[in-house]
């Protein structure tokens, strides 16, 4: 559930349960400005929300795209609900944190499914799933329209650390790699260590403007 005091004598302002079962809560954020608070996780049911984002072409984001999906919601500075959105595949979606920055919020987690909607390239772009668990990103604005998502890995396992997300201004995303993902995580003038190993870290910066 979600709860909120005051901060001075501890009263409870507001709760609420979100779904109706096996539904994992994982992070949450607050948009300063408006006082939007947004939270998202991953589930295997009904979060037993309205609000859902309209169709994106043929991506629906009202239903669970089967296994376990990724979602966000978002609860206006009245803590009333503003919207919320399924993001996922045929396959797991295994952790997904949300951070809110001026006028976007930005999904990104771990994904085992290769249908994951990708679009709206920027210098760094991976339309296709690279193999076993890849990390997503996925770009919404405060009124969820989608702006842009891509894949991040290689083909081997990546894995978004638990705590792997920050926004002071650009998107930072942290976590653990595969040895042979080096290649194809770093993209232009960088450094990587790309002696054998079973697992590598890896540190990542997206501009969210230019993505």
């Amino acid at each position: 559930g979600l709860c909120g005091t005051d901060g001075v004598d501890g009263d409870l302002q507001w709760a609420t349960y979100i779904g109706q079962s096996d539904v994992e809560v994982q992070a949450m954020d607050v948009q300063p400005t408006t006082g939007q608070i947004m939270i998202s996780g991953t589930t295997r049911d009904d979060l037993g929300l309205g609000n859902y984002l309209p169709h994106f072409g043929p991506y629906q984001f009202n239903v669970n795209h089967g296994g376990k999906d990724a979602f966000v919601a978002v609860f206006d500075g009245n803590d009333a609900l503003d919207w919320s959105a399924y993001y996922g595949g045929a396959d797991d979606e295994g952790r997904a944190l949300v951070r809110c920055l001026s006028d976007d919020i930005v999904l990104a987690g771990n994904t085992r499914s290769a249908n994951l909607p990708v679009y709206w390239s920027g210098s760094y772009f991976h339309q296709n799933y690279q193999g076993n668990q890849d990390v997503f990103v996925v770009q919404f604005s405060l009124v969820g329209i989608p702006e842009w998502s891509t894949y991040f890995g290689g083909p081997l396992d990546e894995d978004l650390a638990p705590q792997g997300m920050s926004m002071p201004r650009d998107l930072f995303l942290t976590g653990t790699c595969g040895p042979l993902a080096p290649a194809l995580l770093v993209n232009g003038t960088g450094w990587y260590d790309d002696v054998p190993a079973w697992r590598n870290g890896f540190i990542a910066r997206f501009q969210v403007n230019t993505r």
